[in-house]
């Protein structure tokens, strides 16, 4: 479900830039498969009966991006799709309690402001978008809203290929949620934050169009 809604949007948006094309050739599609690895903030919970964090194990994760240049290179607009497969833990006192398998997905529409046309193209992002953190104790499939901030390089090695460089920062607004991962040691229940930091780096080789 989630890749058909992905696919559908990126397709409905590559139509709308080919109706475009014949107005604007200097515009581009930019393709770009990437991977890296995440870190995560913790949160605040109780479970069996005492006050712990929260955490999702630090692990790789994939995902791939289609920037469209708006009026020119330094400004870009992109639809990006990220996974990462982790695990819930447990943490208090430095010890580290397995809770569950954990999947989080991030659907983010980013605006991408960078330096001048060159090679090498700095630039900054903001995006916008959802998270879905599955567990397989929770088969809801509810979405939260998050958000994200960027910075990155890429450096365009030919008119078709280039390669990019990431670091991002994704927060999601979890809210208060109690009873929403359960074992036989008892239930979680949120202790107070409202939303999680992660943390990633990236990198990724890209294909224009």
């Amino acid at each position: 479900m989630r890749w058909t809604l992905f696919v559908g949007l990126i397709l409905a948006f590559l139509l709308v830039v080919e109706a475009g094309a014949q107005e604007e050739k200097k515009r581009r599609i930019e393709v770009i498969p990437y991977g890296g690895y995440m870190w995560s903030s913790g949160q605040n919970v109780l479970y069996g009966g005492q006050n712990g964090s929260l955490t999702i194990e630090s692990s790789p994760f994939w995902g791939v991006a289609v920037d469209y240049d708006l009026k020119k290179q330094s400004t870009q607009i992109e639809f990006m799709y990220t996974r990462q497969v982790s695990k819930y833990n447990f943490e208090l006192s430095g010890e580290k309690t397995f809770l569950s398998d954990l999947t989080v997905d991030f659907m983010h529409v980013a605006f991408i402001l960078g330096g001048d046309e060159s090679k090498r193209f700095w630039y900054t992002s903001l995006a916008l978008g959802a998270t879905h953190y599955g567990v397989e104790a929770d088969d809801s499939g509810e979405w939260k809203f998050s958000i994200g901030f960027g910075l990155g390089m890429k450096y365009y090695l030919s008119d078709r290929f280039m390669l990019r460089i990431q670091g991002r920062a994704p927060y999601t607004v979890i809210g208060n949620r109690d009873d929403y991962i359960c074992n036989d040691s008892g239930c979680l229940k949120s202790a107070g934050g409202n939303g999680v930091w992660q943390y990633e780096l990236s990198a990724g080789l890209g294909i224009i169009f």
